[in-house]
């Protein structure tokens, strides 16, 4: 139903990058892939925006391009200068997470505002960067938070503990065998329960 308002939109005003990336948006949620790219593509050489260029993003990685929709994310996170939105953070983060990128996740996420470093969902994606670099100090920062996004059922960021918890002890230990030590972290520890959601295994 809502095709042939958006196309009339579109083709009356193909430099507006909101028309764009809904009728693009509705392209691909009928699975037009090309049709709806071709529209971001249009709008985005006519006049770049943020929004545009994160679908396009989207676009490159739904092809398995990943270099380039990485790029594009960049792009997209410039374009919106000083004052990122938090949700364009965190669906970058997440692709850099996704990519298993962590250094490039942590740089990015430190080159942020601290107003949207502090988004709760930024923080527990920079929290997966942060185990990986063992940057514990700001884990435990992180660790001792009080967070109101965690969905119940949610580990992400329960994962982060045990995964640091057993590194600590594996190293004061003299231990090589993290995979066993996380087993027993698992089985004998505890998160806090600020952060604690998970629904089985507590």
């Amino acid at each position: 139903a809502w095709r042939p308002l958006l196309a009339d939109a579109h083709q009356t005003d193909p430099s507006n990058p909101a028309v764009a990336a809904a009728f693009g948006v509705l392209e691909y949620e009928n699975e037009n892939w090309e049709e709806g790219a071709a529209v971001w593509r249009e709008n985005w050489n006519t006049r770049p925006t943020a929004i545009v260029c994160r679908c396009l993003a989207q676009n490159s990685l739904r092809k398995g391009k990943e270099p380039q929709a990485r790029e594009l994310m960049r792009q997209a996170m410039a374009l919106q200068g000083d004052a990122p939105h938090p949700a364009l953070a965190a669906e970058y983060l997440t692709m850099l997470q996704a990519q298993s990128r962590w250094q490039e996740l942590w740089d990015a996420f430190s080159a942020l505002p601290k107003a949207v470093q502090q988004d709760e969902r930024v923080t527990i994606l920079a929290a997966t960067a942060a185990g990986h670099l063992q940057n514990d100090e700001f884990l435990d920062r992180v660790f001792a938070h009080k967070f109101a996004v965690i969905r119940e059922g949610e580990t992400q960021l329960t994962d982060v503990w045990f995964a640091a918890m057993a590194r600590r002890k594996a190293a004061a230990e003299g231990r090589d065998d993290l995979a066993a030590v996380e087993q027993e972290v698992r089985a004998t520890m505890a998160p806090p329960d600020t952060i604690d959601f998970r629904l089985t295994g507590r």
